[in-house]
């Protein structure tokens, strides 16, 4: 009884391998077909992108050979406004005087003086002040030397950067 059982076990082993090798060789040649078609869908995009591209060039081509061609004038010409020909040399000049009054002049000034102060007040110098740790006693004259000569440098760089002063 025991080698029968074998010779059964042994011959149901060797089914499921070829079973098990046949299903193994179907999903590979369904893969390849895949594949082929894919490479078929490809191959007809590069195509008729290249087509695409031929096409496009020829109607570039096309219009700058239209483009090429003089346009006729005549009917603009014919259109045109000649009657202000002579004015051309006129325009943004003005032809009379102008007369400036006293308070015409007095109204500019306080506009100037107004926006000389706004360019102060919203370029007023900021500072700002902040310590580390401090490493060593110093006494309070020592203190204020050295934030005044910061102060005096950081005004004078600002004063050289907004009014261009060498």
């Amino acid at each position: 009884m025991e080698t029968i059982n074998k010779i059964e076990l042994a011959a149901k082993a060797a089914l499921e391998a070829e079973a098990k090798k046949q299903a193994g060789n179907d999903e590979i040649k369904a893969l390849k077909e895949s594949a082929a078609l894919k490479a078929v869908e490809r191959e007809q995009k590069v195509l008729d992108m290249l087509e695409n591209r031929a096409a496009s060039r020829a109607a570039k081509e096309a219009e700058k050979s239209n483009a090429a061609t003089p346009f006729d004038f005549t009917s603009w010409n014919k259109t045109a406004d000649i009657n202000r020909i002579g004015s051309v040399g006129e325009v943004g000049k003005i032809k009379d005087t102008v007369d400036i009054s006293s308070e015409d002049l007095r109204m500019m000034r306080e506009l100037a003086e107004m926006k000389n102060i706004q360019n102060f007040v919203s370029l007023a110098p900021t500072v700002q002040v902040t310590t580390g740790p401090v490493n060593k006693e110093s006494d309070i004259q020592t203190i204020v030397a050295n934030i005044k000569t910061a102060l005096e440098t950081e005004i004078a760089s600002s004063a050289k950067g907004v009014y261009g002063l060498a």
